[in-house]
């Protein structure tokens, strides 16, 4: 299964032989973007101890859990508790729903889907009284994001359509390429609409190169590799793995290309190098405690 896109609160995919070298930019690349957001937490938590109990407290909380929340769930689950908890004090309805949002998130990425939908139908519950229609497509995009990674693709089908006609309707271009992304992962599924989920996709990497969305054609180039994996195309799924490299800066997103790599050369019969891709994968996995991304790359060693 292809990872969903979920959103994040205020935002609001060379030649094989070379692979070691890249491999090894790319993470340390990855470590000056978690140094980067490090960099940004604790500016965050100057300014946090000097504001009052107000709507700023709030929102600065929001925003360092949308910060921390791939890398970070945990402290991303704690930051939005506290929004929520003083938003609530100070009946900031806005606010309160931004912490439902980051919280569901956290538990997302910890592969707590529970939890999530108990934290993101709130949320979206606050939305519609606010009329907020940009946030609510926001909400039911995750929550269809939940439905598909459960299985349930009738209903993630239902709600990414619901989500992509008011992104249609506003012009978010962003959300729109994230949606046929999800919509194209929900047909990648039977082999019967793997020319519809292709069709998707292209049209999701077109619109990110089309706005030069990074995340997107990241993303999509993964998906478009685990299609092409389908159809044993696997040089073509090498391609657009390896392409993901070059796009995603994620170490979570790092490790899924690395893990697909794995079963791209399990498949060509290369086992050593399988087993090489696969556990450096888990290792940064690990590193991350992306329990979701761990159980998916265990799955690849023991397949391999």
């Amino acid at each position: 299964m292809n990872q969903p896109i979920v959103w994040v609160p205020g935002e609001y995919a060379y030649k094989v032989k070379y692979f070691k070298s890249f491999q090894l930019l790319f993470i340390l690349f990855a470590g000056l973007f978690s140094y980067a957001q490090n960099a940004q937490v604790d500016s965050l938590k100057v300014v946090l101890g000097n504001s009052n109990k107000d709507t700023s407290k709030v929102n600065i909380l929001n925003d360092m859990a949308a910060i921390v929340f791939r890398t970070a769930p945990e402290e991303a689950i704690k930051y939005s508790s506290d929004a929520k908890n003083l938003a609530q004090q100070i009946n900031f309805q806005k606010g309160l729903a931004g912490a439902y949002k980051n919280i569901g998130l956290g538990y997302y990425m910890q592969g707590n889907y529970t939890e999530a939908l108990k934290n993101w139908e709130p949320a979206l519950e606050i939305y519609q009284v606010l009329g907020d229609e940009q946030r609510i497509a926001n909400i039911i995009s995750n929550l269809g994001s939940i439905f598909y990674t459960n299985g349930n693709n009738v209903q993630a089908i239902e709600y990414f359509l619901r989500a992509l006609k008011t992104a249609e309707k506003l012009g978010d271009s962003i959300r729109i390429g994230t949606l046929l992304l999800n919509i194209g992962n929900v047909y990648s599924e039977q082999p019967a609409t793997l020319d519809t989920a292709l069709n998707y996709y292209r049209q999701a990497l077109s619109m990110g190169e089309s706005i030069g969305y990074l995340d997107l054609l990241g993303i999509g180039s993964i998906n478009m590799g685990e299609l092409y994996f389908k159809k044993e195309a696997y040089d073509s799924a090498l391609f657009y793995i390896e392409k993901s490299l070059t796009l995603i800066k994620s170490n979570i997103d790092i490790a899924a290309s690395l893990n697909f790599l794995g079963r791209i050369y399990a498949e060509k019969e290369d086992y050593q190098t399988a087993i090489n891709y696969q556990q450096d994968a888990l290792k940064m996995a690990m590193k991350e405690n992306a329990q979701l991304e761990i159980a998916r790359i265990l799955l690849g060693l023991a397949s391999t």
